[in-house]
């Protein structure tokens, strides 16, 4: 039997939400060690302030943004090498 296929939203990068997410992605910093969901968050709003609800809230939320992101190829999950 096949796998399931699962479909994801097309992504707009003039959008000024994604935009700051590609660039984010891209930061040259980034190209040589990688990032987490927490390094993009802070990447993205250094000062989140909020309560634990809204933390994790906002993990979730990148959680989505990084997993539509490799559902279009343009990120992938790599080894933890050091």
């Amino acid at each position: 039997m096949p796998a399931p296929v699962i479909s994801h939203r097309a992504m707009h990068p003039v959008s000024p939400e994604e935009t700051t997410l590609f660039q984010a992605v891209l930061f040259a910093g980034f190209m040589i060690r990688g990032f987490t969901n927490r390094s993009l968050r802070e990447t993205l709003e250094p000062d989140p302030g909020g309560d634990e609800h809204q933390r994790r809230q906002a993990s979730g939320t990148m959680t989505r943004k990084l997993r539509l992101l490799s559902a279009h190829g343009l990120i992938r999950k790599t080894t933890d090498e050091h």
